[in-house]
């Protein structure tokens, strides 16, 4: 008989090692962590336990989505038209002011760091 770890159950079962250790406890089976080695019987009796609860849960959201609306499809508004927002309020048209904390950009070009020396050449390996 092939054994097999806990931690790798879990895994492949995509459940956690606490869960397993919980259900093999309940049915008597004595394991003491993650790194315990179960037997081939071991391992079908959890996979048949746990098969039960998710087929249960499964059949519990099937009746809950058969409950509610399975899709409400939201009403699509034109291009072009906005949603009213009545927590803000529309923004002025034209061009914007200037914010007095700041000063106005310079025009022309702009050059970069021009406070900086330009940086060593250096060696490159």
């Amino acid at each position: 008989m092939a054994k097999i770890r806990i931690h790798e159950l879990a895994k492949q079962m995509g459940l956690t090692s606490k869960e397993i250790i919980k259900s093999l406890n309940d049915q008597g089976i004595i394991v003491n962590n993650h790194f315990s080695s179960i037997e081939d019987q071991h391992v079908n009796r959890v996979k048949t336990a746990f098969k039960s609860k998710q087929d249960a849960q499964s059949q519990i959201m099937r009746e809950e989505i058969k409950k509610h609306d399975p899709v409400q499809v939201a009403e699509k508004k034109p291009e072009g038209e906005r949603r009213d927002r009545p927590d803000r309020p529309p923004r002025p048209e034209g061009e914007r002011r200037a914010r007095p904390d700041r000063p106005p950009r310079p025009e022309g070009e702009r050059r970069d760091r021009p406070d900086r020396p330009p940086r060593p050449e250096g060696e490159r390996r």
